[in-house]
């Protein structure tokens, strides 16, 4: 499979349904699908997960993705620039007693996630602009940040309410634009709600070329009032997004 996510989600899904082996060739940094387990879905206006499984291979070459489109060479940092979020539903949902069985908030888990993060804030001006060894770190924080949600058997540490109003924003916009182009908004817009500093991670993803003024502001202002519905909606893990 050679391609972005959508590709490798394709092909994930058809290796598993026909018995093949699986290798794929990203030609972008744009998500972290290239190295999960699992193929998004959309379904009833929201998206889900399905158990695939990973490529037993994957290229990287690092010249093809230091060459590829800017605002998608380096979007995957949206994918780990989402713990920041991720994290904090995680331990509001714990500090609240929402975490379901199988969801427990684990200290240790959440603090790796946060060295993972620092580690996306540090490459992604060199990543932004297509130096390789940026982009390899930016890898290695992808594939750090999938290992880990791995080992928990979850996506809680890396995917909260930033998501979700990406799926909810692109429920209403339709499917015309990329992921980080969602996630991106959906992070700043999350994170400020949260009462986070969100300075650090609006560089990062200006570094990046991530396009923050693709939602239109009476899409957001109107996702924002629908969102608790929403999640409760597709019993979607709590987070702030149920609260506002």
């Amino acid at each position: 499979a050679v391609g972005g996510g959508l590709v490798a989600d394709a092909a994930k899904y058809l290796a598993v349904e026909h018995n093949l082996p699986l290798t794929v060739f990203p030609t972008a940094l744009s998500v972290d699908a290239f190295m999960t387990a699992a193929s998004g879905i959309r379904r009833d206006g929201c998206v889900f997960y399905i158990e695939t499984k990973p490529p037993e291979r994957l290229i990287l070459d690092l010249d093809v993705i230091a060459n590829a489109p800017a605002p998608i060479r380096a979007a995957g940092i949206t994918d780990v620039l989402s713990i920041a979020t991720g994290s904090w539903d995680w331990m509001f949902a714990h500090e609240h007693g929402r975490n379901p069985a199988g969801m427990e908030f684990i200290p240790w888990v959440y603090e790796n996630a946060q060295s993972i993060l620092h580690g996306v804030l540090d490459c992604a001006e060199a990543a932004g602009r297509g130096d390789k060894d940026g982009l390899k770190t930016l890898y290695d924080c992808l594939a750090m940040e999938v290992q880990l949600c791995n080992q928990v058997g979850h996506a809680r540490p890396e995917e909260g309410s930033e998501h979700y109003f990406a799926y909810a924003v692109e429920n209403q916009m339709g499917h015309g634009l990329p992921h980080g182009d969602l996630v991106g908004p959906g992070i700043l817009t999350i994170a400020s709600l949260q009462g986070q500093d969100t300075t650090g991670i609006k560089n990062a993803l200006q570094h990046c070329h991530i396009p923050l003024d693709r939602i239109p502001p009476e899409t957001i202002e109107h996702t924002l009032k629908l969102l608790p519905a929403y999640c409760e909606g597709h019993h979607l893990p709590y987070g702030i997004a149920h609260t506002l």
